[in-house]
């Protein structure tokens, strides 16, 4: 089957002059389209107790290198939890 128009490009490869809102459009449909699902977020769920944000606070961003998305919350919550 034979693509239709343009390739699509991947933001780190153009050259074009975009606004940031437009940057970030594009990069978070890049990351979208990688896996189909978002990123893991930096803030830790409202619900938990101040010892389980701190354990959130320091394991989050190392797994955000990973290719950890926020189907694997629930597993994460778990772990800072016990």
């Amino acid at each position: 089957m034979a693509q239709k128009g343009r390739k699509y490009k991947l933001l780190a490869n153009t050259e074009w002059h975009a606004t940031i809102a437009e940057k970030e459009q594009k990069k978070e449909a890049e990351i979208l389209a990688s896996d189909g699902f978002p990123l893991l977020k930096n803030t830790p769920p409202s619900y938990m107790s101040n010892a389980v944000k701190t354990e959130w606070k320091r394991i989050v961003p190392a797994f955000q290198l990973l290719p950890i998305r926020s189907l694997d919350r629930a597993m994460i919550e778990q772990y800072c939890v016990w």
